[in-house]
């Protein structure tokens, strides 16, 4: 039943001269007493003396009667209040309308039995229990255990799902279930012979007709009945009037519809509202009026087409906000300043019979009312299918009542025109096909239970509101629209920004992220690090180093140790460093920007741990409600918004423009040659309401604001929903060196302010070819590295095979070697001088030359050396797309899972490798997580050397300037003279011996080795001179004349005898925190960046590598012939209350048919029975033993302790395999779901590959779940699988541990979390 006293309804009827229907609100403000029976009445002594609205979460009220210590057990009480019939209501029908009772109810009036009504919503007939012109007493039984009423829990399907002791998310103790009426309840005055007891509009703007419904609720026969319908628009004009005659009632329940015509209606549209007012007005044969009803309404009409989600004959996209941030009149308008055109108004499980505020959702129709003036669409919550799930297809009693709570909540609230679609359920089903790039917004086939429920409930939604959509938050591709909940994690900025690019072409339904996070707070973490510096170094580099404040260095580990899961304390992390709002808004303004102009229909932003801001009416923390403080508007930036409010609203405003790439609007080439053609593009997004017409000019501008080009823009005519594009086309200037310039749009005809965006170019001369004194040869069998030909004309080939000349360089093309080739040259000849190049090869190729490297794909990488004539700007974002590795795919399969992979716009290099702890290397470029990568690294050994180049030359070199540029620095210095190096360093040299040679030392306690304006940080990459810990050492103070002290006193040069003296070394570190597992994982990173300085300082002062490393580099041999299975999804512990480990392991637990099916949706928790809750969030990773350790996360409480450790494996091939393991202790293995091995008797003392297991594997991913059970000294295995090309053992040592330290174990930082 909708609320028929609004603001504007009033208003129209007021000005037509008309009465409004009889309809009062009674206020949810009660008295309340203890109750045991509704048999038993109240005393007169132990009433409130406040009154109270609710009990559950909140303290009981205080008066006789109630006691704070025992109100948990008090399941049942009494409400009462007055409240007064008018004396003129003594005809016809009488009903009380609850819009929400928190458990159920027996009502009496006067001292009388009326009946009961079991909630949460909907009427109950007082006729002739009350009095009109006097005060009545309402008396409400309020049982929350089921006390006298006609119901059992048990017979009450959809609360015994959701709270019972079997609920899907654990049962709900029932001191937490609410109880008591706290919300309006309405004194309803229905006339005789008839009524009109409801009424809904439905307009069509493809038809141009609007159509009125009436339920006509008769107590008597009425013949040849007449059903008026008059239009009112805002100002309270009639504007159209018709009718439906001849009308025949028979006693009981009629609906009747009428329609007309409706040409031109003003447009319900997305920042557009309008409401218009509709009255009914019911009357017999002769004329008389039965009864009269009024509503507000809006003319619209939404649909789908495909990918677009259409109103009005146009495409509508949402600009999100949620609704938990509080919205009121006064916060509309800061949400309004953010650009949200839409409200989400979230279906979280927890509001449907459980425990979350009421007993199930109530939402205001002041604030739906709202979002009808102010055009702001609304997608609502409908009761959940989280919980009935497969009883909503086979058990009669829950599907009966499941429809009929549904269609109770929507009868409610269906006359809002913003409200555009009905949400069913949240997070219930979560297939991944849903995020992942290749497959989103493609309607899917699911096959699964789940599924069809969500299919069906979305028909009985649909059959009973026909005007709206209906899907469900995060189940898949399914329904009117398809849901993900979208967490890019880190992946690189430019495949986030390219997420929906398939969608946009192949995609068969809307598709939005109802949850949506760049970059989500918990992603931040990696196990017991805090990670902010080392991932904003990936966008930043050596800046995010300097941007780091000693106050977040010195919480790094606290924070870490800290973590929670969800990255909670970010809200405090803001407040001492600017490198979270940095991180945040380089991925907020990118995606905005390049999603929007895909088309995609809106995002939810999960940012409630910051917001935009804290009105200075907020009284502490409040990351839910925190604008619903507000006590006025806002017309401008208000002093309280924090940094998120301008890079979150930059670029979410009705129009967007700005300067896009071409042909694709995400392509970034910003590097030209002189006298090229540049292509660029307008890019105009308009989701406003109606027409735009914009005009507008470009500039191209030198480096003094001059501008040297410019022209007019054309065809800037948009109409709501245009996503339109404008070339824009120069020559590139004759320059005589590089030079920088920006391109700059400008329009008019939005606002009063015209929108002005730039882009940032370098045109550059003609690039020389290389110059040569040794013989380049070149290896390029593929034919695949031609542009080296055109840097170095003189550059011969060399064959299969062939010994290349002691002073040869010799250049490898791209994809030249494969695993298991035999290079032509040997160690000696590299010490001899000769010098080798290797350009991009496979990852598989690195990994067997024994470097470590990871297909990160950087946009972005950074110089390490002042040599490299190339600035930050070149070394980005490069012409077109890497060609070596397959978009929208994983290049491999990994140990951990990783973010989806998409386009290979603009990176710089395919695979980074990691940069190695060993003597001999120095990494050229370095990028990604804490700078720990290169793809361009050195390695000298003698007289000649080495360069690994993983760079994406091929297709750049030649035709983008920046590429080529570095292309022609690269072969220049490997093919100079190697200069031998004399700088003496000495390392963490005791202060008796510094002394000796004049040096004076003092202890010190520091985390950072350099300072902002240190010249250190000219020598050495910053990442390895900040630490995450305190390093206790010998700071350097004073030395002898023309010393200088660097980094913060770690440092002294002295030039006369070219000695660097450094106090830093990973001794300092390493060996800490033995015994504590946790702070050990916390500075890891610290130990490593400490091996690799004192690697770093051997190289520059021209150690020679350990021997048998250039032995080990110039083998390309195959890989371990067994990999280690280091990443798992955890869940458990379960208690088996069995010391029997048969029976243990045969039992089957909560969620374990989840867990062998490789279901591991992080947003589904099972009941462990004991009061618990588990889900699949928890991962580990095995450490440098591969011994995957359950016990220190897990903390299990008893030696009957289970856990079930699940993975997921691709194999290109069917294939048997063999799976080495050993365990601590008692175990079962399944593969895909079968169980293949049982260890249930004593064994031996733990130890690896213990036991060999025999698997099949089929061809894709497949399932491994080990179940295990505690032992009595550990809780954890070791597991490896063999590799698809072969099961024989290692034959010799693993490169890493010449390159990499074999006992330090870091958790992969591009470990992808789906949250």
């Amino acid at each position: 039943m909708m609320k028929k006293l609004l603001f504007t309804a009033l208003a129209a009827l007021t000005a037509a001269g008309l009465s409004a229907a009889e309809r009062l609100e009674i206020p949810p403000r009660f008295q309340a007493q203890p109750a045991t029976s509704a048999n038993q009445p109240p005393k007169a002594d132990a009433w409130s003396t406040n009154r109270v609205t609710t009990l559950g979460h909140a303290l009981p009220p205080a008066g006789a009667g109630w006691k704070r210590a025992d109100a948990k057990k008090i399941h049942n009480q009494y409400l009462k209040r007055e409240f007064e019939v008018p004396a003129g209501w003594n005809s016809g029908r009488l009903s009380l309308d609850f819009e929400r009772i928190n458990g159920n109810a027996v009502i009496f009036i006067n001292g009388k039995k009326v009946g009961e009504r079991l909630g949460p919503y909907g009427e109950i007939d007082i006729t002739g229990f009350a009095v009109p012109g006097e005060k009545n007493e309402l008396l409400i039984f309020n049982t929350r255990n089921y006390t006298d009423v006609s119901r059992t829990f048990e017979n009450d399907p959809l609360r015994y799902t959701a709270r019972g002791p079997k609920a899907l998310y654990g049962a709900v103790p029932m001191e937490r279930w609410a109880f008591g009426v706290d919300a309006p309840v309405w004194l309803v005055h229905r006339p005789d012979p008839a009524a009109i007891a409801d009424a809904w509009s439905d307009t069509s703007f493809r038809k141009k007709t609007v159509t009125m419904h009436a339920e006509l609720d008769a107590r008597q026969p009425v013949r040849d009945a007449k059903l008026q319908v008059e239009i009112f628009d805002a100002d309270g004009k009639k504007v159209l009037e018709f009718a439906r005659e001849g009308l025949t009632l028979k006693p009981g329940i009629q609906n009747v519809e009428t329609s007309a015509p409706w040409a031109n209606p003003r447009l319900w549209e997305l920042d557009g509202g309008y409401v218009y007012t509709a009255k009914l007005t019911l009357a017999d044969s002769s004329g008389k009026v039965i009864d009269r009803e009024s509503f507000p309404f809006g003319f619209r009409e939404v649909w789908t087409e495909g990918r677009n989600l259409m109103l009005n004959g146009h495409k509508a996209r949402f600009r999100v906000e949620w609704s938990s941030f509080g919205l009121n009149e006064n916060s509309v308008s800061y949400f309004k300043l953010l650009g949200r055109n839409m409200i989400y108004f979230q279906s979280n499980p927890s509001g449907w019979w459980r425990d979350w505020g009421g007993e199930v959702f109530n939402f205001p129709q002041e604030t739906l009312d709202l979002c009808d003036r102010e055009g702001i669409a609304v997608l609502l919550p409908v009761p959940t299918v989280n919980f009935g799930r497969e009883r909503l297809l086979n058990d009669p009693v829950m599907k009966k009542q499941y429809k009929e709570e549904t269609e109770a909540f929507m009868r409610r609230y269906r006359n809002h025109p913003s409200i555009l679609a009905w949400c069913l359920s949240m997070n219930s089903f979560n297939p991944k096909d849903a995020i992942h790039p290749p497959t989103m917004g493609k309607r899917s086939d699911y096959r699964h239970v789940q599924a069809d429920v969500l299919e069906n409930a979305a028909k009985l939604v649909k059959s009973y509101d026909p005007t709206r959509l209906a899907y469900s938050h995060a189940d898949g591709n399914l329904t009117d629209l398809a849901t993900g909940n979208c967490y890019p994690n880190f992946a690189p900025i430019q495949e986030a920004e390219d997420w929906p690019e398939i969608w946009s072409k192949e995609g068969d339904m809307p598709w939005w992220a109802c949850e949506f996070a760049a970059v989500y707070d918990g992603s931040y973490f990696k196990g017991k690090q805090f990670l902010l510096t080392e991932y904003a170094a990936i966008m930043l580099g050596p800046e995010a180093y300097k941007l780091e404040t000693d106050k977040q260095l010195e919480e790094t580990v606290r924070l870490g140790l800290n973590n929670r899961g969800h990255g909670q304390d970010m809200r405090h992390v803001a407040q001492y460093t600017p490198l979270y709002y940095e991180v945040q808004k380089r991925y907020v303004e990118a995606m905005d920007r390049a999603w929007r102009t895909y088309g995609v229909l809106g995002w939810h932003y999960f940012n409630f741990h910051l917001g935009y801001g804290d009105p200075p009416e907020t009284k502490g923390y409040k990351p839910f409600a925190r604008y619903s403080v507000m006590t006025r508007p806002v017309t401008g930036r208000p002093d309280w918004a924090n940094p998120q409010f301008d890079y979150y609203a930059k670029n979410m405003q009705p129009l967007l423009a700005y300067v896009a790439g071409y042909p694709d609007h995400t392509d970034k080439t910003h590097s030209f040659y002189a006298g090229e053609t540049v292509e660029k593009q307008l890019a105009a997004v308009w989701d406003g309401p109606g027409d735009l017409k914009l005009t507008g000019k470009w500039e191209l501008l030198d480096a003094q604001g001059n501008a040297v080009l410019s022209g007019k823009l054309g065809g800037l005519d948009l109409k709501a929903g245009n996503i339109k594009f404008e070339p824009v086309r120069f020559t590139a200037p004759a320059v005589a060196r590089r030079s920088e310039y920006h391109l700059k749009l400008t329009l008019d005809g939005w606002k009063d302010k015209p929108p002005v965006d730039t882009f940032a170019l370098e045109i550059f001369p003609k690039t020389e070819p290389v110059g040569t004194a040794r013989a380049y040869r070149l290896y390029d069998p593929q034919n695949r590295s031609g542009w080296v030909k055109e840097l170095v004309p003189d550059v011969k080939p060399l064959a299969s095979g062939e010994k290349p000349g002691v002073n040869d360089v010799v250049i490898f093309g791209r994809e030249s070697l494969k695993v298991g080739d035999k290079l032509p040259f040997t160690a000696d000849d590299i010490r001899n001088g000769l010098k080798v190049v290797f350009l991009e090869q496979m990852p598989e190729v690195w990994e067997a030359m024994g470097l470590r490297n990871y297909e990160a794909a950087p946009r972005q990488v950074f110089p390490t050396m002042k040599q490299l004539n190339l600035r930050e700007a070149d070394l980005r974002d490069w012409r077109g797309k890497a060609t070596l590795l397959p978009e929208f795919k994983a290049a491999r399969a990994y140990d951990v899972p990783v973010a989806p992979k998409t386009s290979n716009r603009g990176v710089v290099a395919s695979t980074v490798m990691e940069i190695p702890q060993a003597v001999g290397f120095l990494p050229l470029l370095a990028c990604e997580f804490d700078m720990n990568y290169s793809p361009l690294l050195e390695y000298r050994d003698g007289k000649g050397g080495i360069l690994y180049s993983s760079l994406d030359f091929t297709g750049r070199a030649g035709k983008d300037p920046a590429a080529t540029e570095l292309a022609a620095w690269m072969l220049k210095r490997i093919g100079a003279e190697t200069a031998p190096r004399k700088t003496k360093v000495f390392l963490n040299l005791p202060p008796e011996e510094l002394a000796k040679r004049g040096i004076r030392t003092e202890p010190a306690k520091l985390r950072r080795a350099f300072t902002p304006d240190d010249r250190i940080g000219e020598l050495l990459p910053l990442n390895l001179l900040r630490f995450r810990d305190e390093l206790a050492c010998n700071r350097i103070v004073s030395g002898r004349p023309g010393d200088e002290i660097m980094g913060n006193g770690m440092f002294l040069f002295r030039p006369e005898s070219e000695e660097l003296y450094c106090q830093l070394a990973p001794e300092l570190l390493e060996g800490r925190y033995a015994d504590d597992p946790d702070r050990k994982e916390s500075v890891a990173i610290s130990v490593v960046r400490l091996k690799q300085l004192a690697a770093r300082l051997k190289t520059l002062g021209g150690e020679a590598p350990a021997p048998g490393t250039t032995e080990r580099l110039l083998k390309v041999r195959r890989g371990a012939a067994y990999q280690n299975l280091d990443s798992w999804t955890v869940f458990g512990p379960f208690y088996a209350k069995t010391n029997d480990a048969a029976k243990a392991l045969a039992k089957e637990y909560p969620g374990q048919k989840a867990a062998l099916a490789g279901d591991t949706n992080p947003n589904i928790t099972y009941p462990t029975g004991d009061g618990r809750t588990l889900d699949f969030r928890t991962t580990v990773s095995a450490g440098p033993d591969g011994f995957v350790d359950l016990g220190r996360i897990l903390k299990p409480a008893g030696l009957d302790a289970v856990a079930f450790a699940v993975k997921e494996i691709e194999s290109p091939v069917e294939r048997r395999a063999m799976l080495r393991f050993g365990a601590d202790y008692f175990f079962r293995i399944y593969v895909n779901g079968k169980p293949v091995y049982e260890q249930s008797t004593n064994h031996s003392s733990p130890k690896p590959n213990q036991f060999k297991v025999r698997v099949k594997l089929k061809k894709g991913v497949n399932v491994i779940v080990v179940k295990l059970m505690c032992g009595s000294k550990g809780f954890g295995f070791w597991a490896n699988l063999s590799e698809p090309e072969g099961e024989g053992e290692v034959a010799e040592p693993a490169a890493k541990e010449l390159l990499y330290d074999p006992n330090i174990k870091i958790r992969s930082p591009y470990e992808y979390h789906y949250w």
